[in-house]
């Protein structure tokens, strides 16, 4: 896994997409805005403050780390161990092409992996080039300007802050939080650009900036016994994504923001690449 390429003077702005005010906090469309006060308030950020200048809350982080010596260490284990379990069981069922191939059972005889099995060396390579290599400072931001009006507040920032999005170099300067009715309750895509798919705060943000080619962390919103309703006939989008998470949904909510909070690590800490949802 490789670091995020970046430089000492790098800025990442974090955008979280939702509607302001008691009335929205716990309706689908504010899911972005979930996310991202759990990510700053789990990683020390400064305190959100309102800014009147770009209609926004923000809080910012300088040089941010997130990830000590030995979480990385074992992250990076983890991960190789993961591997090397997918090749045994590829290898494996190689061996019974045309046969009846039972993973479950397959899996019992799976070696006991472990860290003598890796190259440690090359893991301590890995932790020491990204906790020694230039940070990001990132600037989070909740647009104040309800939802259908994102892109003013995002395109301000933007202009006063000397960032651009005219190299395909500069896509990772921006990350939007939001919900996604297109996908199922609870899923994760991220994406490095596309079509606003109807979203009305992605639609403006796309024409204010002028393109569609940012990075955009999309949670899915619909609900599980019915994944496909976006594509339906008839359905009011609008009233469903502006009506809160029913009760069972909200049971599930705190592992589905915890999910979320470490996909924006990953994504500040690695290559897009590698960022797995």
């Amino acid at each position: 896994m490789s670091q995020r390429v970046a430089h000492a003077s790098s800025r990442l702005l974090l955008v979280g997409l939702g509607n302001p005010g008691e009335k929205y906090k716990l309706t689908r469309h504010n899911i972005g805005f979930m996310i991202i006060n759990e990510f700053c308030k789990k990683y020390g950020f400064s305190e959100w403050r309102e800014s009147s200048k770009f209609n926004s809350m923000i809080c910012v982080k300088e040089q941010a780390t997130f990830w000590t010596h030995s979480e990385l260490k074992n992250n990076f284990v983890e991960k190789e161990i993961q591997r090397l379990k997918s090749k045994w069981l590829h290898e494996r069922r190689r061996e019974y092409s045309g046969k009846d191939f039972k993973e479950d059972l397959v899996m019992m005889d799976c070696p006991n992996f472990s860290t003598a099995d890796i190259d440690m060396a090359q893991i301590e390579e890995r932790v020491k080039n990204i906790i020694t290599y230039p940070q990001l400072d990132v600037h989070c931001m909740k647009p104040l300007s309800f939802m259908n009006l994102s892109g003013t507040p995002v395109k301000k920032y933007f202009d006063m802050n000397g960032m651009k999005l005219n190299h395909l170099d500069d896509t990772n300067r921006i990350l939007v939080i939001t919900d996604d009715v297109s996908q199922p309750f609870g899923t994760f895509k991220l994406k490095a650009k596309g079509a606003h798919g109807g979203h009305n705060g992605l639609r403006d943000i796309e024409a204010k900036l002028g393109t569609d080619k940012y990075h955009r962390l999309k949670v899915g919103i619909a609900p599980e016994k019915n994944p496909e309703m976006a594509k339906q006939p008839g359905q009011d989008l609008a009233e469903y994504v502006l009506a809160n998470f029913t009760h069972e949904e909200q049971r599930a909510l705190p592992n589905l923001i915890s999910r979320g909070v470490e996909i924006l690590k990953d994504y500040i800490s690695f290559e897009f690449k590698y960022v797995k949802t």
